[in-house]
């Protein structure tokens, strides 16, 4: 028990196991220093935050901080848990480097989200460190998210592929700023409800080797900045937005469906996309039942630059685009070299007038694939 005012102490090359069954109290004003990169706090059984309490680690007189190992594999390799024993609690890791200081090991799911439904954990916060995975694990929260500066991968050892690095169920805010996603089965995974909305915010973060990036279900999206590559399923989908959606100056290369922002379901929503680049995926830019602007954008060496269905596109600097939060006229968007199609519309409305799009055919390619589809006629587009 660990209680206000007292400190645990664990040197490098040192390690404390709470064990299965047993358990570990932390209250408010205790510290817990691991110094050394050896140093070791295994929880196999129950680590528990009374109210108040904010978990953090100390690096003491070290130069790196140690680490956390959280396990919950079950079958003797442990039955991690943790409880929050009242109202706001949070948690705050902060370490001393992105690439070298590893100050969470998870083994299993790190459960966030309290099971007896009576207390959640109010904020996670974690910066400048790095996360590794071993096989089948995951961090699962409802809380405030906020991450800074920390890398995310797996475990030399686990499965590519075989873990999620957050589930984040219900929250209220996320902001990710400089995070590395990779080698997950998702890096990201945002699911809201029809009557709880996230709200997520991602800056300069990277999203590799995954099978999904990032998939964002009935949230708010803004992204910037970011790079999703070589993802295996989606860079980034986007489910039923509950809100007009920003992509700028973002990054997607070497993916299966690179950006899907997919409101088949949803309500009446605007999808804006600025200074974005989309190379060598199967499918660029996947759209579905949104209003969408696009501007200063290059589709390059894809099969399919742009697919748009029963929506409207806005590649035109003559078209206002009314009701977007944000700008409202598109053009200035280069296609080139895609091998199936520059833009492909299915039951869709195209505006193109005066959009200063440059259109590129492939090498070799005899057969005009610039636009293709099924283009809904009206006297505004025609």
């Amino acid at each position: 028990m660990l209680k206000p005012g007292s400190t645990l102490l664990i040197h490098d090359n040192s390690e404390l196991i709470i064990e299965e069954g047993a358990q570990l109290v932390y209250f408010p004003g205790a510290i817990v220093k691991l110094e050394g990169n050896e140093a070791t706090l295994q929880i196999d059984g129950k680590l528990r935050l009374e109210s108040n309490a904010v978990f953090s680690i100390a690096k003491g007189n070290s130069s790196n901080t140690g680490y956390i190992k959280f396990r919950n594999a079950k079958g003797g390799f442990g039955e991690g848990e943790i409880e929050i024993g009242g109202e706001n609690t949070e948690i705050n890791i902060v370490g001393t480097s992105r690439q070298s200081d590893v100050v969470l090991q998870i083994e299993g799911e790190m459960n966030l989200v309290s099971a007896k439904g009576t207390h959640a954990l109010s904020k996670f916060s974690m910066s400048n460190c790095k996360v590794l995975y071993g096989n089948r694990s995951r961090i699962k929260t409802s809380s405030d998210l906020n991450l800074e500066n920390v890398e995310f991968d797996k475990l030399p050892w686990a499965v590519a592929g075989s873990s999620d690095a957050i589930d984040w169920l219900n929250g209220a805010k996320a902001k990710l700023f400089k995070c590395v996603f990779s080698n997950f089965n998702y890096g990201f995974k945002c699911q809201g409800t029809a009557t709880k909305t996230n709200e997520l915010k991602m800056e300069y973060c990277s999203f590799s080797n995954c099978s999904n990036g990032v998939y964002a279900n009935e949230s708010m999206l803004e992204v910037n900045n970011c790079h999703y590559f070589n993802c295996r399923e989606y860079g980034l989908y986007v489910l039923n937005p509950e809100s007009d959606l920003q992509i700028i100056n973002t990054m997607f290369n070497g993916n299966q469906n690179a950006a899907s922002l997919d409101n088949s379901y949803g309500q009446a929503r605007y999808a804006f996309l600025e200074s974005c680049e989309f190379g060598t995926n199967k499918i660029g830019l996947s759209l579905d039942n949104l209003t969408t602007v696009v501007s200063c954008s290059r589709f390059l060496g894809n099969e399919i630059g742009l697919k748009d269905k029963n929506g409207y596109l806005n590649l035109s600097q003559d078209k206002q685009t009314s009701g977007s939060i944000y700008s409202n006229v598109g053009g200035n968007n280069t296609f080139a070299y895609n091998s199936k199609s520059g833009v492909n519309v299915e039951g869709s409305v195209l505006y193109l007038n005066n959009g200063k799009n440059n259109f590129i055919q492939s090498a070799g390619n005899r057969n005009c694939n610039f636009v293709l589809g099924d283009i809904i006629y009206t006297h505004e587009t025609h």
